[in-house]
């Protein structure tokens, strides 16, 4: 959810540019597999390394 995502990296102190969609689509697989009771490891796989790029990206 941009919200959730929004709220995250804003106290971390990152600026968030909500049109990267690659976090935010990663983030929205691994929140509906973990509601669904079928968080695998690729959905978190997914979702940390979309992460890790962005952090990268909006640590400069």
């Amino acid at each position: 959810e941009p919200e959730l995502l929004e709220t995250l990296l804003a106290t971390t102190g990152q600026t968030v540019e909500l049109a990267d969609l690659q976090v935010s689509r990663a983030l929205a697989a691994w929140a509906d597999a973990h509601h669904a009771g079928r968080a695998g490891e690729t959905a978190l796989t997914q979702l940390t390394h979309a992460l890790t790029e962005a952090s990268h990206k909006y640590a400069t």
